[in-house]
């Protein structure tokens, strides 16, 4: 994903009063009818703030890692460590890639991650993992829950600090 560049440091610098530990932007000078001192930003139906800033909008977890870092992240994505996106203080705010804040997420179906059904011959239960674009076979198992402790083992060595196993 392609991230358009943030405004300079110096430009956010003029434009917010960041609460690093909060995760808020507060507008230094009155901007339209918002007065000086207001929190910045609308809230999306997803949980994540937006700003607009000279005519654009930007993701505020984006502009909050800039101005604690002293840098754009550019093409990397900010990750919300705890998969809360409406949590942007900066503790929960690290530099991933594409890959590893899409290892970031829970399962999208009902059961424990990692474990499915199986329907070919053999043990009721298969586990997979999938890293860098490639599914991964981990085993036939007779429960769900021993699929998933594969996966569990195979997130933590292939997926490290950005697995989650639930």
């Amino acid at each position: 994903m392609h991230h358009q560049p943030l405004p300079s440091l110096d430009r956010l610098q003029d434009l917010f009063r960041p609460n690093f530990m909060t995760g808020e932007l507060f507008w230094k000078q009155p901007r339209g009818h918002k007065k000086a001192g207001a929190l910045a930003g609308f809230q999306t139906d997803r949980g994540y703030v937006r700003i607009g800033i000279d005519g654009r909008v930007y993701l505020a977890h984006r502009v909050l890692y800039a101005m604690y870092h002293k840098q754009d992240p550019a093409d990397f994505e900010v990750d919300h460590a705890d998969l809360d996106t409406t949590d942007n203080c900066v503790r929960n705010l690290r530099l991933t890639t594409r890959a590893q804040n899409g290892q970031n997420i829970p399962g999208y179906r009902k059961g424990l991650k990692g474990a499915y059904r199986n329907s070919a011959s053999g043990k009721p239960w298969v586990s997979t993992i999938q890293t860098n674009g490639v599914r991964r076979f981990l085993g036939l198992f007779d429960t769900e829950e021993e699929a998933h402790a594969a996966y569990v083992v195979a997130s933590a060595i292939h997926h490290g600090e950005f697995g989650r196993a639930h």
